[in-house]
C-alpha cells in the first residue's frame, strides 16, 4: 500500500521490524526508483527477499543488511549482479564467505563497504580481502577479527588508502605494522581506539603521517605529554582529534597541542590529569571550534572569549560547573547541541541566563541535573525557539 501510494520512493528505513520478512521485501521491491534501502536486523529476510530488492531495486546506492542473519552467499551474489550502482554495503554478521568478497569485489562503484567482527569470520579468505581493498580509499574493520599480519597484507597491496579505522582490532600497533603504513603517502584518517601505542611508536607515527587530517586514539593510555610533544611538531594539518580516556595525556600535552590551529574537533573525555590551566592554552589559540569535550568554569570563561564559533559542547560530568559557568556559555552565539548531564551545581538561574543570551540552542540534555526546576524550564520555553530536543533531570 505504502508504495503504491508513494510511487517515487527514493529512502526506505526498516530497521528491526521484527514482522518484516520475505513478502515485505517483495512489496519494497516495487519502488523501482529506490536509491537508499535500510534493513538493519530484519530477521525474516532471506535470500529470496532479498533477490526480489535485487531485481526490483536495480538503481539502489545505499544498502544496509546489518544482522539480516537468514541472507547467505546467493543472496548476495545476486544483489552484486543486479545492482552495479552501489556505492554503500553493509553486510556486517551475515553469514556469508568467501564466496561474497568475490561478488562484492566486482560492484564496479562501490566506495564503502563495511562489515564487523563475527565468529565465522575465519572463514574469509584474506586474498579476497586484499583484492577488495584495492576498490576503495577506506579501510575500516572494529573489533578483534584481523591479526597484525593479516592487516599488513592487506595494506601492501594498495598505497592510495586514505583511510584506516582499526578500532579495537589490535592489542599493541607493532613496529612492523607501523613501517608497512609510512608507505600510505596520502592516509589523512587514522582510528586505532583501544591500541597499546607508546610515546616511541607515537613519535614515529607522527613523523611518518604529516598530512593527517583526523587522529582518534581513544583509550590509548601509554600516550604521554612527550608523544603528544611530537604530534603537536609534526601533524598541523590536524582538524580533528580524539583523546578521549587517554590518562597519559595532561596541561603539557595540550600546550603542545595548541600548535595545531586548524583544530576543529577535540575529544578530551575521562582526561582526568586536565585542568582549567591546559583549556586555556588552546583557546587562546584555536579560535573556531566546532566540537568541545571536558572543561571546567574558568576554562568556559576562555572558550567563551576565544572560541566564539563552538557549535557543540558536551560538558557532562564536569561536576564544577556552576551558575557563574552557565552565564558564560550564553556568549557562545553559534552553541546549537549543548550536554549537560550529571552537573549538581547548576541551577534555574543559570539555566536562565543561558537561555536569555544563547538563543541558537537546538538540542539539550539536562539528565541528573535535579537542581533545575519548573523555573528553569519556562526560561527554555520563552527564549529558546530553536529548540528541538530536551533531555530533562528525570529521564
Amino acid at each position: 500500500m505504502l508504495v503504491r501510494a508513494c510511487p517515487f520512493l527514493e529512502r526506505v528505513d526498516v530497521s528491526y521490524c521484527c514482522s518484516f520478512g520475505d513478502r515485505e521485501a517483495a512489496a519494497i521491491s516495487c519502488a523501482g526508483g529506490l536509491r537508499e534501502l535500510t534493513m538493519d536486523k530484519c530477521l525474516g529476510v532471506s535470500d529470496v527477499g532479498l533477490a526480489k530488492i535485487a531485481v526490483g531495486c536495480g538503481k539502489l546506492k545505499r544498502l544496509s543488511l546489518k544482522w539480516c542473519m537468514e541472507i547467505s552467499d546467493l543472496g548476495v551474489g545476486l544483489l552484486c549482479k543486479k545492482c552495479l550502482d552501489l556505492k554503500y554495503l553493509d553486510v556486517s554478521y551475515l553469514k556469508v564467505t568467501s564466496e561474497s568478497l568475490r561478488s562484492i569485489a566486482s560492484l564496479p562503484k562501490l566506495e564503502f563497504w563495511l562489515w564487523w567482527p563475527a565468529p565465522w569470520w575465519m572463514m574469509w579468505d584474506y586474498n579476497f580481502l586484499k583484492m577488495l581493498v584495492l576498490h576503495y580509499r577506506q579501510l575500516m574493520c572494529q573489533g578483534d577479527c584481523l591479526s597484525s599480519s593479516s592487516f599488513i597484507s592487506i595494506i601492501r597491496v594498495h598505497s592510495g588508502l586514505r583511510q584506516i579505522n582499526a578500532a579495537y582490532c589490535f592489542s599493541e600497533l607493532s613496529p612492523a605494522l607501523l613501517h608497512c603504513m609510512k608507505d600510505l603517502k596520502n592516509l589523512s584518517t587514522i582510528i586505532i581506539n583501544g591500541a597499546l601505542v607508546s610515546d616511541t611508536i607515537f613519535t614515529t607515527m607522527s613523523s611518518y603521517f604529516r598530512n593527517l587530517v583526523c587522529l582518534k586514539l581513544e583509550t590509548c593510555n601509554m600516550i604521554t605529554e612527550e608523544g603528544v610533544e611530537q604530534l603537536g611538531s609534526h601533524c598541523l594539518l590536524l582538524e580533528e582529534l580524539d583523546l578521549t580516556d587517554c590518562s597519559g595525556i595532561n596541561d603539557k600535552g595540550l600546550e603542545y597541542l595548541s600548535r595545531c590551529s586548524r583544530l576543529l574537533c577535540l575529544k578530551l573525555g575521562v582526561c582526568a590529569n586536565i585542568s582549567d590551566k591546559g583549556l586555556l592554552y588552546i583557546a587562546l589559540i584555536v579560535q573556531s571550534f566546532m566540537n568541545w569535550i571536558y572543561t571546567g568554569d574558568d576554562g568556559l570563561a576562555a572558550l567563551s572569549s576565544g572560541c566564539k564559533k563552538l557549535k557543540k559542547l558536551n560538558l557532562s560530568y564536569c561536576s564544577n560547573i556552576t551558575d557563574r559557568g552557565m552565564k558564560l556559555l550564553g556568549y557562545l552565539e553559534e552553541l546549537s547541541d549543548l550536554e549537560l548531564r550529571g552537573l549538581g551545581k547548576i541551577t534555574s538561574v543559570g539555566l536562565t541566563a543561558f537561555a536569555a543570551k544563547c538563543r541558537t540552542i537546538a538540542d539539550l540534555d539536562l539528565k541528573h541535573c535535579w537542581n533545575i526546576d519548573d523555573m528553569g524550564f519556562s526560561a527554555l520555553a520563552y527564549y529558546s525557539l530553536n529548540l528541538r530536543q530536551v533531555l530533562n533531570p528525570v529521564n
